[in-house]
């Protein structure tokens, strides 16, 4: 049951300039996919607070994008802070059984990570179904659900 997890280096995929976090789900037979990206606007004057930008790109290649942000939102908040307690997958030995799943379901998260105060660098974890973290995605998303709204706009001081 264990689906194939990669865990990608630096030179694999990293988040657009503007996001530190993204979370995505990719359907390859339809082509479509579902992206949420954690965006800190420069002008926005309250550090603990960002604004999401949701992207869903259908199968016939059309794009609609969404906004929200944790000043309007409060739950948005809630994927950062749980991904910690989503259990780490085992690394695969060459000689590990793994079960081929083809359901054409993707499950990613891209980030920035460290130890303590050193460098930082991106992380990238993929999954397919029946997984904690396709658990922890699709929660993600189904989260900021109610929060999304056609305009952008910026997190103001309270």
């Amino acid at each position: 049951m264990i689906a194939a997890i990669l865990l990608q280096s630096a030179s694999a995929s990293i988040p657009p300039d503007d996001a530190w976090f993204r979370v995505s789900t990719t359907v390859g037979i339809s082509q479509s996919a579902t992206t949420i990206d954690f965006i800190k606007d420069h002008i926005d004057t309250d550090d603990d607070e960002y604004t999401l930008r949701l992207m869903i790109k259908n199968g016939d290649g059309s794009t609609d994008t969404r906004w929200a942000t944790s000043r309007t939102c409060s739950g948005v908040r809630k994927p950062v802070n749980n991904l910690s307690s989503v259990p780490f997958p085992a690394i695969t030995l060459p000689s590990d059984a793994t079960e081929l799943i083809i359901d054409g379901v993707t499950y990613s998260v891209i980030f920035s990570a460290r130890y303590g105060s050193q460098f930082s660098g991106p992380l990238e974890l993929r999954s397919n179904i029946d997984t904690p973290f396709a658990a922890w995605v699709n929660n993600a998303i189904a989260t900021a659900k109610p929060c999304w709204s056609n305009y952008r706009t910026l997190n103001r001081p309270r």
